[in-house]
């Protein structure tokens, strides 16, 4: 999906693609310097954050590993060190477009750091939440409907009120670790809001979510290229939503298909076998 999304995009970015700015992207690791640098936008604008998740993937077994080693009871200290962090360092505004007069937002200690070990924070929140429902929740849905349901609908409006208030670090910060907070209740629970958003055609859009994110950009482009501006970018969302589920469906899919077949062992996710019920228990 990467590689094609750089495919359809390289026609328009030909004329600022150098061959470092180019190998950067290629091996996805244009963003991995500090903020305030447009080198990590080049060739494809949203590219850089798939450059950030990279990294993610490469901390990912460290940071697993870490949290499963750690003791129930220092989980809630370590998942409020880690909110902390993300709140003080507003690090879901980080990105490589800050400009000087954004500065103010942030504590000089994040700029410091690597774009992708600033934003890993919020992974951590993940892996750190994830970890915490596991340990303490059984798999089946255990959390009453209806208090689940006020919940969500609590969190769901808090996070609107304070991401329409303002776009200020700390305040998207705040709304990011109730976001956290709201998929472990989804998943803790069995509401109305979780059961719609299993609809077909809301997991038809999710799985399309990741082509729709990259190729917003290129068709939003080809689009103002062969169209009056303001009839492009009146049809720009409606035409890449079906660019991307037709992309989905007979690309990635096949795509992954191919991937998984020749390089991931089936049975290393088959199940195991359920116990013959005269097996003696463990």
């Amino acid at each position: 999906m990467y590689v094609l999304a750089l495919l359809v995009m390289a026609p328009l970015a030909v004329h600022e693609l150098t061959i470092k700015n180019s190998l950067a992207v290629l091996l996805m690791v244009q963003a991995w310097g500090r903020p305030y640098s447009d080198f990590a936008l080049w060739w494809l604008f949203q590219a850089w954050t798939l450059s950030v998740e990279l990294c993610f993937y490469l901390l990912f077994p460290f940071l697993v590993t870490a949290a499963r080693r750690l003791p129930t009871p220092a989980l809630p200290g370590v998942l409020a060190v880690d909110i902390a962090l993300l709140v003080i360092g507003g690090s879901p505004k980080i990105h490589p477009d800050i400009t000087p007069d954004d500065t103010s937002e942030f504590p000089a200690w994040i700029l410091q750091w690597p774009m992708p070990l600033a934003r890993s924070i919020e992974f951590a929140l993940g892996v750190l939440l994830c970890t915490i429902v596991q340990r303490t929740v059984n798999l089946e849905k255990t959390v009453h409907a209806r208090w689940a349901s006020a919940a969500i609908m609590a969190v769901l409006l808090c996070v609107v009120a304070l991401l329409s208030s303002t776009s200020y670090s700390h305040i998207v910060a705040s709304a990011t670790v109730l976001i956290g907070l709201l998929i472990a209740l989804l998943h803790v629970s069995d509401t109305p809001v979780g059961r719609l958003m299993g609809s077909r055609w809301l997991y038809v859009l999710g799985s399309a979510s990741y082509a729709l994110y990259l190729m917003a950009n290129p068709v939003h482009d080809y689009l103002l290229l062969w169209l009056p501006e303001m009839l492009g970018r009146l049809i720009a969302l409606p035409a890449t939503i079906i660019v991307s589920v037709l992309i989905w469906r007979y690309y990635e899919n096949p795509a992954r298909r191919l991937i998984t077949r020749f390089c991931v062992p089936v049975s290393r996710f088959a199940p195991s076998p359920s116990p013959s019920p005269t097996a003696p228990a463990a």
